[in-house]
Formats: C-alpha cells, sequence, structure tokens
C-alpha cells in the first residue's frame, strides 16, 4: 500500500509566504530595470539629440502679430521639442497574429524652457 503525502497548514502558509516574496521580488526587479532592458531588447533608439543650450527667440506680440506671423514663429520656436512616434504592435486572434502599425506626435517639455 502507497503512503500518500499530505500538506500541513503550516507548510502551506509557508509556501504561500515564499511563493508572494518571490512574486514581490520579480515586481520589483522588472520596476527597476525593465525598461532598460525591454528597450535594448526590442531596440529602441534616439534618433538625434537636441541641443540644451539653445535659447527660444523672442515671439512678437500677438495684439501686433498676424496670425500667420504668430503661428510661424510658434512653430519655428517650438519645432526642436516635437517628436514623431511610431509604434508597431502585434494583436493576435484566435488564429494568427498580423502587425498593427501606428504614428502620432508629441512634444517633449523641459523645466528650463522659458515661455
Amino acid at each position: 500500500m502507497k503512503s500518500t503525502y499530505h500538506i500541513t497548514a503550516r507548510q502551506l502558509v509557508l509556501l504561500a509566504l515564499a511563493t508572494s516574496v518571490f512574486a514581490a521580488s520579480a515586481v520589483l526587479l522588472y520596476d527597476r530595470f525593465g525598461s532598460d532592458l525591454l528597450g535594448r531588447w526590442v531596440g529602441a533608439r534616439t534618433e538625434k539629440t537636441l541641443n540644451a543650450s539653445k535659447s527660444i527667440e523672442s515671439i512678437t506680440d500677438p495684439s501686433v502679430a498676424t496670425d500667420e506671423q504668430n503661428n510661424r514663429e510658434i512653430y519655428t520656436a517650438m519645432s526642436p521639442g516635437v517628436v514623431n512616434i511610431t509604434s508597431t504592435v502585434y494583436v493576435q486572434d484566435w488564429f494568427n497574429a498580423y502587425p498593427k502599425q501606428g504614428t502620432g506626435s508629441g512634444s517633449i517639455l523641459d523645466r528650463r524652457v522659458i515661455f
């Protein structure tokens, strides 16, 4: 006759505690180092760097400038902070995975920029 193994309540609590410590440490490691590792694995890179010492040119007072002139001056002053974003993700349905692409734009805000 085979003997069966029974888990006691103490062993079950210790197993749950060990599992929760492992899961919490995995989450903390991912939070600390995950974005850097994932960025390297997927090949994320920066296209170019901007010169941080470049100052914003003065913009004409909007009350005396035309709308078109005002728009051009703002675009010229802010265009180095505008970035283009392109992303590709793989969407999986019941049968296969296919790429889905998206594009957009954003802006880089810095505390040193004075308007």
